[in-house]
């Protein structure tokens, strides 16, 4: 066995070794991620729920820890299936640069809607290549997702193709050939977003590198001053409701330049997006807990990928 993965046994469970059920009638989406015509669907067995998933914000600590989680889908990424790039790279290529925690939506595979799946969570972690050379005919780069619920179980995953697609659908890309010596170009995060300037971001005095530490943010506490914020600046005792909690990795470059500090002593920068309904409000927030001022302006356009 792994001897990383030693590290997040649990009475009678491996963090992150636990595949749920396959594809079925009794399975709920925990997302997807496309390249184009080609993409790939992630979900989990009912009856993994709500044991391993359930979470209510307003009440309770959140019940996994994203560094283990984390460090489980490093280990998972050799086997996870590869969309975007031109040749099937190691999982040495690719580097964590998205973390989502949403809710599982709950509607079955069958169409069926499960009126008990509430407070039920799932966290999607986004690795991309470390390389912006590498693009398909799309312009996509190589990229791979691990689905996890908050206890460690892996969701299913399969392969689909867009119905309006007139390509043959296909997951047997090449082998990277790299020569001796090469080292690849770090790979820039691909977050985007309408609001805020990710080069220009404050630089902030907490960093987490997600693969050798504990998360350093409290999310239940977080999520509250948050939803206080929102509500400070709307002025109204709404309901409002937890929808997303997305993470995100950024290097300020132009704030570092400004300040001549060196790029390579901050490539572990993370930005939280938590983002309510019914409004879709969005509040931003760093690692030390600080809330960014162009908070609680509702996204101007969806996410390009994924759920």
């Amino acid at each position: 066995m792994n001897s990383e993965l030693k590290r997040f046994l649990i009475p009678g469970v491996l963090i992150g070794a636990v595949h749920s059920a396959s594809f079925g009638q009794d399975s709920l989406s925990t997302g997807s991620m496309w390249a184009g015509a080609v993409g790939i669907e992630y979900s989990v067995a009912t009856n993994d729920l709500p044991a391993r998933a359930e979470w209510n914000p307003d009440g309770a600590a959140f019940p996994g820890d994203l560094g283990k989680l984390g460090r489980a889908a490093e280990g998972f990424v050799e086997d996870a299936r590869q969309l975007g790039g031109t040749v099937q790279h190691p999982a040495g290529w690719f580097e964590l640069v998205d973390i989502e925690i949403f809710q599982i939506p709950p509607r079955a595979a069958s169409g069926k809607y499960l009126a008990w799946v509430t407070n039920q969570w799932a966290i999607k972690m986004s690795f991309f290549g470390r390389s912006s050379f590498d693009l398909d005919a799309l312009k996509q780069p190589a990229k791979k997702c691990v689905v996890l619920l908050p206890d460690g179980t892996r969701a299913a995953e399969k392969l689909v193709q867009s119905k309006k697609a007139k390509v043959v659908l296909t997951n047997s890309l090449p082998l990277a050939h790299s020569e001796p010596g090469i080292i690849a170009e770090r790979h820039v995060s691909k977050v985007a977003s309408n609001s805020l300037s990710w080069l220009t971001l404050p630089i902030c005095p907490v960093q987490w590198d997600p693969l050798a530490q504990e998360f350093p943010l409290d999310l239940k506490r977080a999520t509250s001053r948050a939803k206080e914020q929102i509500l400070s600046v709307l002025g109204t005792e709404e309901r409002l409701d937890l929808k997303l909690i997305d993470l995100m990795h950024y290097v300020p470059i132009e704030t570092l330049k400004a300040a001549k500090l060196p790029a390579s002593e901050h490539q572990h920068h993370w930005v939280l997006t938590f983002t309510f309904v019914p409004r879709l409000h969005n509040v931003y927030m760093m690692l030390d807990g600080t809330i960014l001022p162009n908070s609680t302006q509702p996204p101007r356009t969806p996410r390009s990928t994924d759920n």
